[in-house]
């Protein structure tokens, strides 16, 4: 069960104290849509809560999950198992969208047409969000550590080389 500092919690932009919002096991890459808070919680999957707080909601299982990015319409999950699955918020139904083989994916990010999951020592592969192959967008041969992109560009880390590298989506 989850250990005392298990928590997820909630810190006002203003600064202050840190609010507990749930209780949770080992959570992984919190996302929020300004309403919701969603994350991967080891023992029951995707979960949920309102800002405002209350009791999590299980959105389903995503096995071996390892990070949450939202949309609009949906959350996704990625999986150290080299999945992508897109849960809708609406009604919680599940599609796997692609599964690349002895590819552990670490993070997650989406933008209006394509999601970009990330392994660390694989490399950054995009996904159409209607689903499709995941093609092979950054191949790495160093490991890389931290993932974020703008509206045009990819950009990484290289914990190896200490280097910070940009790429048009």
């Amino acid at each position: 069960m989850a250990g005392p500092d298990d928590e997820l919690r909630k810190l006002s932009k203003a600064g202050g104290k840190p609010v507990a919002l749930a209780k949770t096991f080992l959570p992984s890459n919190p996302a929020s849509d300004g309403a919701d808070v969603y994350w991967f919680d080891a023992l029951s999957g995707v979960q949920k809560i309102t800002l405002a707080g209350g009791g999590a909601v299980t959105i389903g299982e995503c096995e071996k999950g390892a990070a949450v990015a939202l949309d609009s319409a949906n959350i996704y999950c990625a999986t150290e198992l080299g999945k992508v699955l897109r849960f809708a918020k609406a009604d919680k139904a599940v599609t796997t969208l692609a599964a690349v083989e002895n590819v552990p994916f670490d993070q997650v990010a989406v933008d209006e047409k394509n999601i970009y999951a990330v392994s660390v020592i694989s490399g950054i592969y995009r996904i159409p969000k209607d689903g499709g192959r995941a093609e092979t967008l950054v191949p790495v041969d160093h490991q890389l550590v931290n993932f974020a992109m703008d509206s045009s560009n990819l950009y990484w880390t290289n914990y190896d080389q200490g280097t910070v590298t940009r790429r048009a989506k």
